[in-house]
């Protein structure tokens, strides 16, 4: 099987380095968007192989066949043979639109076209793509090597044997594909912006801290703090995600948190550690009601909000849709590290 990955950023060549640890019938073309950027990565790629026979994981001649399956290249004319297009590009729609493109004027008919988005909907990435039906949203977690679940999210063009043949590709190279469709397409990026933006709406409405609610939060929750996650993640990314995977039922908190972020934004602000939420904490730059409409609460109850709101967050999608509660469970515990007790209450 050959695979083509378009984007050579973090996920691409994160994707790029897992599949060259399967099976020898596993072929990958890397693209980058330069030849400058193709040449740094053939150098990294190089040298890690070498490494591999220095140490007597790879004999030399094993080294010439990983070569040799394993290309990276600025020309995507290289896409031509593969049976499956990852796109990994940064999360620009237009940017995300062309590639596209440019890859269905290159590959097959029968090759599946996919994009690794945690923020778009999949109907505007796949917009200019004249064939839908072999389309879809495959979204993997970083780091790839570690993390199994992958959301495997359908458009409503996309056929049932287009499914099916990324499922069984996830499934042979040791991932846990989370499939969806419709409302649940890319159901932990909802959930997550769900939950950052609840945490702003504590922040808005009671007297505690940022590092408070981070604090609460992962003590009681999960893993990581939320204000944490969206310094992390970066602006953008949130951003998107509270545009375009919100629904009526969170609609005005996290329409709350997006005017937010957009403030930062126009201040300079983009994530980070030393420009996102706590950091405008700092400069004093954030939204707050005045004192006389804050609430005192101690953590133990924001913990025990926050724990409420996750429940009926999974009771929603576990009772309106088709999705199986074991198997969110799963992925929202592996992936978003949020403690299995929490979610088996709801």
């Amino acid at each position: 099987m050959k695979v083509g990955i378009l984007g050579a950023g973090k996920m691409g060549t994160d994707i790029f380095q897992y599949l060259m640890n399967e099976p020898d019938n596993m072929e990958s073309v890397l693209i980058c968007r330069s030849p400058q950027r193709a040449e740094q990565e053939s150098k990294k790629l190089l040298r890690k192989i070498e490494k591999k026979v220095r140490r007597g994981i790879l004999s030399p001649e094993e080294a010439g066949q990983l070569q040799a399956r394993f290309q990276i290249t600025a020309d995507n004319r290289l896409l031509e043979g593969c049976d499956l297009v990852i796109e990994t590009v940064l999360e620009d729609l237009t940017v995300k639109q062309t590639v596209l493109k440019e890859a269905e004027g290159v590959v097959g008919e029968t090759c599946f076209l996919v994009t690794n988005t945690s923020a778009l909907p999949f109907d505007l990435v796949f917009q200019k793509v004249k064939n839908k039906k072999r389309c879809a949203g495959m979204h993997f977690f970083y780091p790839v090597s570690v993390l199994k679940t992958v959301e495997l999210g359908m458009l409503k063009e996309t056929e049932p044997k287009t499914r099916k043949a990324l499922e069984a590709f996830l499934t042979d190279i040791s991932k846990f594909p989370l499939c969806t469709e419709g409302e649940t397409n890319l159901i932990l990026s909802r959930i997550l912006a769900a939950i950052v933006a609840y945490a702003w709406h504590l922040y808005q409405n009671t007297f505690l801290r940022l590092q408070e609610i981070d604090r609460v939060i992962k003590n009681s929750v999960m893993m990581f703090g939320a204000f944490e996650i969206m310094d992390r993640t970066g602006f953008l990314i949130i951003s998107q995600c509270l545009r375009y995977l919100t629904d009526s039922r969170n609609k005005e908190i996290c329409e709350a948190l997006l005017t937010q972020i957009q403030i930062l934004q126009r201040e300079g602000l983009d994530g980070g550690a030393d420009s996102g939420f706590f950091s405008a904490a700092e400069r004093g730059i954030l939204i707050r009601p005045s004192v006389d409409r804050l609430v005192s609460v101690t953590e133990k109850e924001a913990g025990e909000k926050m724990k409420q709101f996750i429940q009926n967050e999974i009771r929603y999608y576990t009772e309106h849709t088709s999705l199986r509660k074991d198997r969110l469970i799963l992925a929202m515990s592996e992936a978003m590290g949020i403690r299995k007790e929490v979610m088996e209450e709801a």
